[in-house]
């Protein structure tokens, strides 16, 4: 068993079921488990720090990354084209999905519900929600932030509006 394996193995146990509805609960407690900080919340040198090696490759354009294993070894092909917030996004969706192939995982979802897991899962560690509510409330009011709070965050710009939209925050504009 890698270092990855065993690191999970003991939170994958705690669950008894994970569901979409309530992969917030199950990133906050992640992000718990793993001591993260409020933010910014990256992905890829708490992988390399659990075994994971990351390589950044050529794939095709719809293709953001790939992971596998060999044995023990886990490896994920980074997509050389996503820039910085993309890419954390996506290799906290890669973590999910490696969690979700860990044999302690407690269900295994379809693959097209397991891949919107994936992306609820990274939107929600990568962006918890009272720290977002507390950096909109930090910039409401004074225009359109989302460029400031997805550079904060280190997500993309289209995932923060996602993520604004899924929390239901919406900007209020200064008519001065």
């Amino acid at each position: 068993m890698n270092t990855l394996d065993r690191r999970l193995a003991p939170f994958l146990r705690r669950w008894d079921y994970i569901s979409f509805r309530h992969l917030h609960v199950f990133a906050d407690a992640f992000a718990g488990y793993l001591r993260l900080p409020a933010t910014p919340r990256l992905a890829h040198p708490l992988l390399r720090r659990h075994g994971v090696e990351i390589r950044r490759e050529p794939l095709p354009p719809t293709v953001h990354a790939v992971w596998t294993r060999d044995g023990g070894d886990c490896l994920i092909r980074l997509s050389e084209h996503l820039p910085p917030g993309a890419a954390n996004f996506t290799l906290w969706h890669e973590w999910f999905d490696l969690m979700a192939h860990h044999p302690d995982f407690p269900n295994k979802p379809p693959l097209r519900t397991l891949e919107r897991c994936a992306n609820r899962f990274a939107s929600c560690i990568s962006m918890p929600e009272e720290a977002v509510r507390r950096t909109f409330e930090e910039l409401n009011g004074r225009g359109d932030k989302t460029t400031v709070m997805a550079a904060r965050f280190v997500v993309s710009s289209s995932a923060m509006r996602v993520r604004l939209s899924e929390l239901n925050l919406r900007w209020r504009y200064d008519r001065r």
